[in-house]
């Protein structure tokens, strides 16, 4: 009886108006990219060099997608059906507990590998030029994408069942994407060339969780070719570690649908004001915020709104936040290691223009789950009508929605100003450039999470809005660099200033004046798209909201 279910499943993930972005999305990004790659003389190189370089531009993009599109849905899906009540229902019936696994695993499934279909007809251009193979490379690639799509589906279905919320269990979905994917590369980094031990042995087994290394190993043309077994074994290696996750998460998720899962009981625990005096004193010793110690009252100067978001938000409060600042000075401390060692080999420019794309890859991932939820997940929590009930403004719910979002994006914004510092001691002329650059971008995290914030305002459910925040954002920020990826083939230099400039990236490298970048002018037409889009942005959320919160 699973297949009921896992038609189901389908039917609700492609059978709404969404469902396109799943379709033409990726369709336009890849063939967008085959036709700016695309000999301009109609001519291919009997090495196959210019079709390696396009299926390696389209695989990673295609993996991206698939990085940005997989997770949101299954996130939801159960803690959803958990909150609509559908879920009790769903355990009641004759199915097995495997049996609701499987269709609902196996229904999100099939309909994520959409984006990895669409590629067909890139990839299929790629073939086309000669220099690919399609059992060495085509094959594996798939396979391995595929992979991943499997089991970032079983990751996001297995914090679906702790998630409390929509908004919540797509936040924790895509930073455990961006640890598995992301995170995992970072120890490599840190390990000096030529080391040997059991702290290379350490850092290689973590990249085994990365889709990344297997995808290089791919798309560089090194493990089909067999000129390096560590390339092919990185391939089996990511192979046997997915599918033992897969295998974890599938089993754990399997066990824990049962109705007993909907008793949600925990103790109350003790409050630090009912303690006694020595408690109290040792607690504040320990603790740089005590975690059950009663808030004060709030003031009259602050958002009421603001508040409201990170009290109720599982990582708003005090202490969650502390431990979110400990955790960026530390990627502050490796991100230093990282730019002091890598000044020996790499120009300072080079490695701010790495810091800078790290940036923009983290703002990409992270502000959407975070922005587009700030009007959506009310509307899909019942919360909203509470919300207009108060006597609160439309001005004031967007000012505390956009501070609660923003100030959780700053952190991330921090954690690489020790990595600038040490350029600056490096190369003292460069404290100008790093300034203007913060600056950027302090204004591409403004005008994310404005953006995100709007998308929200438009939609009742965080899912859609998440997706949608995230492919716009990407189509802002990356798009342009679409043409300086195909500079001189086929678009000359003309044409990708005048693309750059819409860019804000763009713009952030040239003030580093990052190798690649140095020839074109971005500037100030970007301080200018950037500014604009920030307002625009800011209009539309506002007058959304005064829309929303008109009697009716």
């Amino acid at each position: 009886m699973w297949h009921a279910l896992f038609v189901r499943e389908i039917t609700a993930l492609l059978g709404n108006r969404w469902s396109a972005t799943l379709v033409l999305g990726p369709l336009l990004l890849l063939s967008g990219l085959v036709v700016a790659r695309w000999p301009s003389q109609g001519e291919v190189d009997v090495a196959g060099v210019r079709a390696r370089e396009m299926f390696a531009l389209v695989g990673y993009a295609t993996l991206g997608c698939v990085l940005i599109l997989t997770p949101a849905y299954p996130a939801t899906a159960i803690v959803r059906e958990r909150i609509r009540g559908t879920l009790a229902l769903l355990l009641q019936t004759p199915l097995s507990r495997v049996g609701v696994y499987a269709g609902k695993f196996l229904g999100i499934s099939v309909s994520l590998l959409l984006p990895l279909v669409m590629s067909t007809p890139a990839i299929a251009a790629c073939y086309a030029m000669g220099g690919i193979d399609l059992a060495t490379d085509v094959f594996p690639f798939y396979a391995i994408v595929a992979l991943t799509i499997v089991e970032y589906v079983s990751l996001s279905l297995w914090i679906s069942c702790f998630a409390s919320t929509p908004s919540g269990a797509i936040r924790a979905a895509y930073g455990a994407v961006v640890v598995l994917s992301i995170m995992m590369l970072g120890p490599s980094l840190l390990v000096p060339q030529g080391a040997t031990g059991a702290i290379v042995d350490f850092a290689s087994w973590l990249q085994d969780f990365s889709p990344i290394p297997a995808v290089m190993a791919i798309l560089e043309g090194t493990a089909g070719a067999g000129q390096a077994s560590d390339a092919s074994g990185a391939i089996i290696r990511f192979s046997l570690t997915a599918t033992l996750l897969t295998a974890c998460f599938a089993l754990h998720t399997a066990a824990m649908l049962t109705p007993t899962m909907l008793d949600r009981i925990r103790a109350t625990g003790t409050m630090t004001q009912d303690r006694s005096v020595a408690a109290r004193s040792s607690r504040r010793v320990w603790f740089i915020i005590d975690p059950q110690r009663r808030a004060s009252a709030m003031p009259d100067w602050i958002n009421p709104v603001l508040v409201k978001e990170f009290r109720s938000r599982r990582f708003g409060r005090g202490h969650w936040l502390v431990r979110l600042v400990a955790a960026c000075a530390i990627a502050s401390l490796a991100l230093s290691y990282v730019a002091t060692t890598g000044a020996i080999a790499w120009s300072p420019e080079a490695i701010g223009a790495t810091m800078v794309l790290l940036q923009a890859a983290l703002i990409i991932l992270f502000t959407p789950s975070l922005g587009s939820g700030i009007i959506s997940d009310e509307h899909e929590m019942g919360g909203w009508t509470l919300l207009c009930m108060t006597p609160l403004s439309a001005r004031q719910i967007v000012l505390g929605k956009l501070l609660s979002a923003g100030l959780t994006v700053s952190l991330v914004l921090l954690a690489t100003l020790p990595g600038y510092a040490v350029m600056i001691l490096v190369k003292p002329v460069l404290y100008q450039q790093v300034r203007d650059v913060l600056l950027m971008l302090v204004l591409i995290a403004a005008f994310a999470v404005c953006l995100s914030g709007a998308v929200s305002a438009f939609f009742r459910r965080t899912t859609i809005a998440t997706v949608t925040s995230q492919l716009l954002l990407t189509t802002f920020l990356a798009a342009p660099m679409i043409f300086w990826l195909a500079r001189e083939a086929p678009f000359g230099h003309r044409t990708v200033d005048r693309a750059l400039a819409f860019s804000p990236l763009a713009g952030a490298l040239k003030l580093l004046e990052a190798p690649g970048f140095t020839s074109y002018q971005p500037l100030p037409t970007a301080w200018w798209t950037l500014g604009m889009g920030i307002a625009a942005c800011l209009i539309i959320l506002c007058w959304q909201t005064w829309q929303l919160t008109r009697p009716r």
